[in-house]
């Protein structure tokens, strides 16, 4: 027991330490992970005051609306979320560190080894899949009766679903490995078989809310709390503690028993043998972006989800606008590890001199690029013609939204070395892109086109300010 403690904790400690390092330091780090406590509990009381504001608890008890239906409906598009935040875990942070096999090498036991690498995975994992859900959770509890027990049984069943979603992805990975699989596109495999479970969660879930039944992800919630439902009662919550505790233990199981290592040997997805010399700094990073193993998986995901968004948008469950905003944050994706993955080459910048806005400029470029690409996939499941008063508006939002994404990856770079560095550089994108959306909205509100001024200016400014990091990175030794 002592060594795998001992390899969880230091897998955690590394993780620290890198933080401390690329924000600037112990104060700095603090000051970041105060903000996003702030912004966790920001997000789960906005979410709370949102459906309080327009599902009123009086309102539905008042009304023909058959209250257990309701709750089972909103509980399983909650499931259908803890689900999706399990698969940006997977994605963000793969769960292998090279601190497991250091501790092989000095004589750690493999199983010891694997368990305690696995741990700050689980955790990320729980904590992630809980956190978000505890404002929807709470307000649920205000619809079932006697509810004290209600909103920890929700946030219980969010946990174990999203350990469910790890462990079939983590049964995919293993019967992959067995069967020799690239580990690249093992990782690859695994993830998208994560995403099509959630999907299949949310496409039911959309045609038993148009059919008045109850959806598939309720049977689910069904079973983890003993067959009694989300009844407030003891029986409940004990019940879904001991499901999510076997999920955890097979988790662990499956992930000890896997004999894969870490991404080395990326897919070539791309390969380009001779462009102009004009055009090949371009072209170097559009390769660079498809080659990267979590590039690469990120890319899959996010063209999988715009599919999920464009077919929502065509059938008039979401709308065209938040559906290209959120497009937007997912084409902004893979600008966050742009300059991660070349930030051990920057002596080679220095070598060449090669300027800050170059470096900037010349992966913003690409990850626009993509950004275009799935722009492009969306208007083309509406099945809509892009008219110009639609798409200047929405073109900066992309453009602000990727400038920030870009930002985010400089201020705090992921590293391979380090996998669960990519879920912090993610979540501070995240959380800068959703001011930003929030804040354009809101001034469009108070006039047309304020929104659009507002956006640009914050393009501009994260690009300086992206340059102005880069270049004291490139001359901080």
């Amino acid at each position: 027991m002592r060594p795998t403690l001992a390899v969880a904790a230091v897998t955690g400690r590394v993780l620290v330490r890198h933080l401390e390092r690329t924000v600037g330091g112990r104060s700095i780090a603090l000051v970041v992970a105060t903000t996003a406590v702030i912004a966790l509990v920001a997000y789960n009381v906005t979410v709370f005051s949102f459906l309080t504001r327009f599902l009123p608890a009086d309102t539905i008890g008042a009304s023909l609306l058959d209250t257990g239906q309701l709750v089972a409906t909103l509980a399983a598009a909650q499931v259908s979320s803890a689900g999706g935040v399990a698969v940006l875990v997977m994605v963000l942070a793969p769960g292998q560190s090279a601190v497991r096999i250091s501790a092989q090498v000095l004589s750690a036991g493999r199983w010891a080894a694997r368990v305690g690498e696995s741990v700050p995975f689980v955790v990320l994992v729980a904590v992630s899949s809980g956190s978000l859900t505890i404002g929807p959770s709470v307000y649920l509890a205000t619809l079932v009766p006697d509810g004290l027990l209600a909103a920890p049984t929700f946030i219980a069943v969010d946990v174990a679903t999203a350990l469910g979603i790890v462990l079939v992805a983590e049964v995919v990975r293993w019967v992959g490995a067995a069967a020799r699989l690239n580990p690249s596109a093992l990782q690859l495999i695994a993830v998208l078989s994560a995403v099509a479970m959630v999907a299949v969660s949310v496409l039911d879930s959309i045609a038993a809310a148009r059919a008045a039944r109850t959806p598939a992800a309720a049977t689910w919630t069904a079973v983890l709390t003993g067959m009694r439902g989300v009844d407030a009662s003891v029986a409940a919550f004990a019940a879904t503690l001991c499901c999510g505790a076997v999920l955890l233990a097979a988790v662990l199981l499956v992930r000890s028993l896997q004999r894969s290592e870490p991404l080395a040997h990326p897919q070539r997805i791309l390969t380009v043998r001779w462009l102009p010399r004009r055009c090949s700094w371009f072209a170097r990073e559009v390769v660079m972006t498809v080659r990267h193993p979590i590039g690469q998986v990120s890319l899959a995901v996010a063209i999988v989800a715009v599919v999920l968004l464009g077919w929502a948008a065509r059938s008039g469950t979401v709308p065209v606008s938040v559906a290209l905003s959120i497009v937007a944050m997912l084409a902004a994706a893979p600008l966050e590890l742009s300059w991660g993955r070349t930030a051990k080459w920057q002596w080679l910048y220095r070598f060449h001199r090669v300027s800050a806005a170059r470096i900037v400029a010349a992966q913003s470029a690409v990850g626009l690029l993509w950004a275009l690409v799935l722009g492009a996939l969306m208007f083309g499941l509406i099945g809509a013609v892009p008219r110009l008063a639609l798409v200047l508006p929405h073109a900066v939002v992309f453009l602000a939204v990727a400038c920030i994404a870009y930002e985010a990856g400089v201020l705090a770079p992921a590293d391979a070395e380090v996998p669960a560095s990519v879920a912090v550089t993610s979540v501070l994108a995240v959380l800068g892109e959703t001011v930003a959306v929030w804040a354009g909205s809101e001034l469009d509100g108070l006039r047309p086109g304020l929104g659009s001024a507002f956006f640009v200016v914050v393009a501009l400014a994260a690009f300086l300010g992206s340059c102005a990091r880069v270049r004291r990175r490139l001359y901080a030794d």
